[in-house]
């Protein structure tokens, strides 16, 4: 990926590659500005931003989209218990649905 934008950015940037051991170094890199542009994946800027409360990553925007990521979902299988009453409650995940409306 590295270099096809190199071959088509040509004009506006001097892009020279640079390895590490992914997002989570790209994203250090790029806050300590050692370098202005990095690949990172959306889930790690939205981490740093919600868990790490880090108030820098409002400051970054998505250059360049290269596709659609994978997640993956965690989730608690179902469980179904009854309460002293006697009524059954069912805790965890029993349907996902990818449907949007």
């Amino acid at each position: 990926m590295f270099g096809n934008i190199g071959q088509v950015c040509t004009q506006s940037a001097d892009l020279k590659e640079r390895g590490t051991g992914g997002s989570l170094d790209n994203i250090n890199l790029l806050m300590d500005n050692e370098v202005s542009l990095a690949f990172v994946q959306s889930d790690v800027l939205k981490a740093r931003e919600q868990i790490d409360h880090d108030p820098r990553m409002a400051n970054i925007k998505a250059l360049l989209p290269l596709y659609d990521e994978e997640i993956h979902l965690f989730a608690r299988p179902p469980v179904a218990s009854k309460s002293f009453l006697g009524k059954t409650t069912v805790t965890g995940v029993q349907t996902f649905n990818t449907d949007s409306d």
